[in-house]
C-alpha cells in the first residue's frame, strides 16, 4: 500500500492542481507591478459543468433502468421489478441523498479527476427501539387501571445497498501499474472513521478493541486526522475557506470521548490465506495509517465475488485505469487565456493610470523606490522646453488580442463538443449553415460517446445492487412511487425479486438521441400497423408503452393500465367475439331467422 502511494506522487500533485484550477483558486501577483491582475477565467469550470449537465440530461430518462426476465416467470414480473428500481433511483436515503444524486456526483468527480470510483456496499444498521403501549390492568381493589407494557426490540434503520462516490485522491490500485480493479492484487481506499463507527465494528467482531484504543490515542479529545492526510486536506477545506484538525472541539462525556475521525486504509486484497485452507482468498483489512497497525479484518463474502468498486472515466486513457481529466486536457487553454486576459488588464491599467514624469529636482511622492499605477517619479531633463509633468503610457490593446483569445477558447470547446450555439455556447465568427450542421453532428458524437462510457458502468452498478438485494434482504422491500392519487408505498415480494433478471440502462442499446429515437419508433409502429395489423393487435399494449416511454412521459400504467389489465381486457374481447360468432350473429343459433341452417356435427366446412 505504501509503495503504491509513493509510486503515484506525481498524480497526487496533479490532482491537487486540477482541483485548484476547477475551484478557481488564485493568489496575489506582483508582476509586472504590485497587485497586478491575477484573475482565473471560469472557462474550465463552465466547460465541465456544462458537459455534466448535458450528459445527465441525455442519459437519465424517466424509465432509466430496463429489466428483462430470463425465464418465463421472470418475464412475467419484469415490469414490476423495473418499476421498483426506477423508483429506487430517486428515493432519498437517511443521509439525504439518492442513487440519482450519487451517480451524478460520480460523473462530476470523474470529469474533474479523470476517474472516479463508485463504491457499492450493503449498509445494515440496527437500532434499539423502546416502545410503551397503554394496557388495562386490575389493582388490589379489583379496579381497572391503565398502565404501560414496555417492549424493546432491534429495528433496521439502514438495510439497503449504499452507493458512495470515491475521488481518485482517496482510492488506488496495488500495484500502481495495474490496469483494472479486478486485475490488481489489491486496492486501497481511504476511510475516515469516527469513534462511534469504530466501536460499532468492535461490537460486530471485525475490529480489535485494544488496537482501536491504541489508534485513537494519537488524537486528543475533539481532534481529527484530516489535517494529517498525507495527500493534503485541500478537498476538505471548501477552497481553503476553512481549516481542519480541530474537529468538533472538546466535549466531556463518560460514554463518548469525541475522538476522530481517524484515517484507516481499507485494503481489499487476495494476497493472504486467512482461513488456512492453503488458497489465498479475497479479504478486507483496515490499517491505522498513523500507527501502521492492523485494526481488524473480515472475509469478503459478497456472492458475486466481484469487488464492490466501479470506475468511471469519461475520457478513458487507453489500456489504463486512470482516465484523462477534463481539467488536465483544458489546462493549456486555461493558462493561455488567463495570461492573455491578465496582460490586457494590466495594459489597460497602465493606459488609464500611466506613469508620470517630472523634471529633476521635483519632490517625489513615493520614497519607497517601487513603481505602481499612478506613481510620480523624478526624471532628468536638459531641455528647458521639456514640460514639468508628462505622462509615459503604452498604447491600448489591439482588437486582435480579443480575437486571439476567442480562437484559443474555441480550441478548448472543440474538445468537449460544446462550441455550438445549439448546445448553449455561442461560437466566435460567422458560420454557414453547413458548417453549423457539421459541428452539431461532431459535437453530438463526442457527447454521445461520453454518455456511453457512463451507461456501461451504470449498468454494472445496478446489476450488482440487484445481486446484493437478493443476497441480504430479509423482508419485502418497499419504496415510494408516484400515482395519480399521489405518492404511495410500493412493496416488491422477495420471491419476485429472486427470479432471474438482467437490468439494462436506457440508451445503452437504443439510439441515444431522443428526437431520432421518437422518429424511428413512430416509423416502426406505422409500418407494423400498415402491413401486420392482425399481428399488432395482441401486442398493442406494449407498443403503446414503448411510445409513451419514448416521449419521456411518466406513469405509463396510470395512462394505459398494467399488463395484467391489458391481458384481461384482451381475454374479455376474445370471449365476446366467440359468443358473437357462436350465437350473436344473424342466422346463427339463437340469432334472427332467415339465415342458413346450422351445419350438422361432423360435416366439414367448405374447402376442407
Amino acid at each position: 500500500m505504501l509503495a503504491s502511494e509513493t509510486s503515484r506522487s506525481a498524480l497526487n500533485a496533479n490532482l491537487k492542481s486540477w482541483s485548484d484550477t476547477y475551484d478557481m483558486v488564485t493568489a496575489q501577483k506582483d508582476q509586472p507591478f504590485v497587485d497586478s491582475s491575477n484573475i482565473t477565467l471560469p472557462f474550465t469550470a463552465a466547460q465541465l459543468e456544462s458537459l455534466l449537465a448535458y450528459v445527465v440530461g441525455l442519459v437519465f430518462q424517466p424509465t432509466f433502468f430496463l429489466v428483462t426476465g430470463l425465464t418465463p416467470t421472470a418475464a412475467q414480473y419484469a415490469s414490476v421489478v423495473e418499476k421498483f428500481y426506477n423508483a429506487e433511483l430517486r428515493r432519498l436515503r437517511l443521509d439525504g441523498s439518492s442513487y440519482f444524486q450519487r451517480m451524478v456526483q460520480w460523473l462530476h468527480l470523474a470529469l474533474r479527476d479523470g476517474t472516479c470510483v463508485l463504491e457499492v456496499l450493503w449498509n445494515r444498521h440496527r437500532q434499539r427501539k423502546r416502545t410503551e403501549i397503554p394496557s388495562p390492568r386490575f389493582n388490589e381493589n379489583n379496579e381497572v387501571e391503565w398502565g404501560y407494557d414496555v417492549f424493546e426490540s432491534d429495528v433496521f434503520v439502514r438495510d439497503y445497498a449504499e452507493m458512495t462516490p470515491i475521488s481518485l485522491k482517496e482510492f488506488g490500485l496495488i500495484p500502481f501499474g495495474a490496469k483494472s480493479i479486478e486485475e490488481a492484487a489489491g486496492v486501497w481506499r481511504n476511510e475516515w472513521l469516527y469513534e462511534v463507527q469504530l466501536d460499532r465494528k468492535v461490537r460486530a467482531g471485525y475490529f480489535d478493541s485494544k488496537e482501536v484504543e491504541r489508534a485513537l490515542r494519537y488524537w486528543q479529545n475533539g481532534n481529527n486526522a484530516y489535517s494529517s492526510d498525507p495527500q493534503g486536506d485541500y478537498d476538505k477545506t471548501a477552497s481553503y475557506q476553512g481549516t481542519t484538525g480541530q474537529g468538533r472541539g472538546g466535549m466531556s462525556s463518560p460514554f463518548f470521548k469525541n475522538r476522530g475521525p481517524l484515517l484507516a486504509k481499507r485494503i481489499h486484497s487476495r494476497d493472504f490465506d486467512m482461513n488456512q485452507d492453503g488458497i489465498p482468498e479475497e479479504n478486507i483489512f483496515w490499517i491505522d495509517y498513523i500507527g501502521q497497525r492492523l485494526l481488524g479484518w473480515m472475509p469478503y463474502d459478497y456472492a458475486t465475488g466481484q469487488r464492490p468498486f466501479f470506475p468511471l472515466s469519461p475520457f478513458p486513457r487507453p489500456d489504463r485505469f486512470e482516465g484523462y481529466s477534463l481539467v488536465e486536457r483544458l489546462a493549456g487553454v486555461q493558462t493561455e487565456i488567463d495570461a492573455q486576459q491578465n496582460n490586457m488588464n494590466d495594459l489597460w491599467s497602465m493606459v488609464l493610470q500611466p506613469l508620470r514624469a517630472v523634471k529633476e529636482g521635483s519632490k517625489l511622492l513615493d520614497k519607497k523606490g517601487t513603481w505602481r499605477l499612478g506613481q510620480m517619479i523624478e526624471v532628468e531633463s536638459n531641455s528647458e522646453a521639456d514640460p514639468t509633468l508628462r505622462f509615459v503610457g503604452p498604447q491600448p490593446p489591439s482588437v486582435l488580442s480579443y480575437q486571439n483569445e476567442a480562437l484559443i477558447k474555441q480550441y478548448g470547446q472543440e474538445y468537449t463538443g460544446l462550441s455550438d450555439p445549439s448546445l448553449g455556447t455561442q461560437g466566435g465568427g460567422r458560420r454557414s449553415a453547413t458548417e453549423i450542421r457539421q459541428r452539431q453532428a461532431a459535437g453530438g458524437v463526442r457527447q454521445n460517446l461520453i454518455a456511453t462510457w457512463f451507461r456501461v458502468p451504470a449498468m454494472q452498478v445496478i446489476n450488482f445492487v440487484h445481486s446484493l438485494n437478493r443476497q441480504y434482504l430479509q423482508q419485502d422491500p418497499q419504496t415510494m412511487v408516484d400515482t395519480p392519487q399521489g405518492p404511495q408505498v410500493f412493496t416488491l415480494p422477495l420471491e419476485v425479486m429472486a427470479q432471474d433478471y438482467i437490468i439494462g440502462v436506457a440508451g445503452a442499446t437504443d439510439p441515444v438521441d431522443s428526437t431520432t429515437r421518437r422518429q424511428d419508433t413512430l416509423a416502426l409502429v406505422e409500418v407494423l400497423m400498415q402491413f401486420f395489423p392482425e399481428l399488432v393487435k395482441p401486442h398493442a399494449y406494449y407498443l403503446a408503452k414503448k411510445l409513451i416511454e419514448t416521449y419521456g412521459w411518466q406513469e405509463v400504467q396510470a395512462i394505459i393500465g398494467t399488463p395484467e389489465q391489458a391481458q384481461q381486457m384482451q381475454q374479455m374481447m376474445m370471449q365476446m367475439q366467440a359468443q358473437q360468432a357462436a350465437g350473436g350473429k344473424p342466422g346463427g343459433p339463437g340469432g334472427a331467422s332467415g339465415g342458413p341452417p346450422a351445419r350438422p356435427a361432423g360435416v366439414p366446412s367448405p374447402g376442407m
